[in-house]
Order: structure tokens, then C-alpha cells, then sequence
């Protein structure tokens, strides 16, 4: 039990620096001119590889190979996309502020994310 309770702190500073620099970007995008959900969707892809490999090899320290969990690994994030794009622009449309909006995709999507990423994306499978 010890250890899946420092593999979910892990998971958080991995995926918090990560969320942090989605919501920066995110808000710059958005103040250069962009769509809140575009702005979203550019701020993810930006994100992706280098959180990809910190959960891979600081929080999961995942044998699994690359061409198995990466495609995994870009499948959930298209979901997190597409699930942002709405839930950023829906918020916008409630006067949300920058802030707010980014913030709550971030922690929606970190929240589903960590036991997909556990038990499929970086599952050892024999």
C-alpha cells in the first residue's frame, strides 16, 4: 500500500507541473487571440510529451515498450482533448474567468487519468 500511495504523489507532481504549464499556456493562448477550446486543445498537445515521459519513467517507472504505451498514452490524451475543448468553452460561455476554466479541465482530466494510465497505458502485459 505504500507504494501506490508514492507512486500517486509522484503522479501528482508529474501531472501538476504538467497541469501548470497546460494552464499557462493555455491562458497566454487565449489572451494572444485564441478560442478558449482551441487554446485548450494547444495547450494539451503541447503538454504531451514531455508528460508522457515523466509519468513513464518518474511515477509508473514503466518497462513497457514505447510503441505499446505511447499510442496508449496519446489515445487518452485525445479523449482529454475533446473532453477540454467542450468543458473549457462551456465554462467560457459562464463568464468563467482564464483561471477557472483551465484550472477545472486540468483537474478533470488529471483525476480520470491516473487509473488509466496505471492499469492500461503503463500495465506490463505478459
Amino acid at each position: 500500500m505504500r507504494q501506490h500511495g508514492a507512486q500517486f504523489i509522484r503522479y501528482l507532481l508529474v501531472g501538476g507541473v504538467t497541469a501548470l504549464a497546460y494552464i499557462l499556456v493555455a491562458i497566454a493562448l487565449t489572451r494572444s487571440g485564441l478560442t478558449p477550446g482551441v487554446a485548450s486543445i494547444c495547450g494539451y498537445l503541447l503538454v504531451i510529451p514531455p508528460a508522457y515521459l515523466g509519468q513513464r519513467i518518474l511515477t509508473f517507472r514503466a518497462s513497457v515498450w514505447h510503441t505499446i504505451a505511447f499510442p496508449k498514452y496519446v489515445a487518452l490524451q485525445v479523449a482529454g482533448n475533446i473532453a477540454g475543448y467542450f468543458l473549457s468553452n462551456g465554462l467560457a460561455g459562464l463568464g468563467w474567468p482564464g483561471w477557472a476554466v483551465f484550472g477545472s479541465v486540468a483537474v478533470m482530466v488529471a483525476a480520470t487519468n491516473f487509473l488509466a494510465l496505471k492499469y492500461w497505458t503503463f500495465r506490463a502485459h505478459a
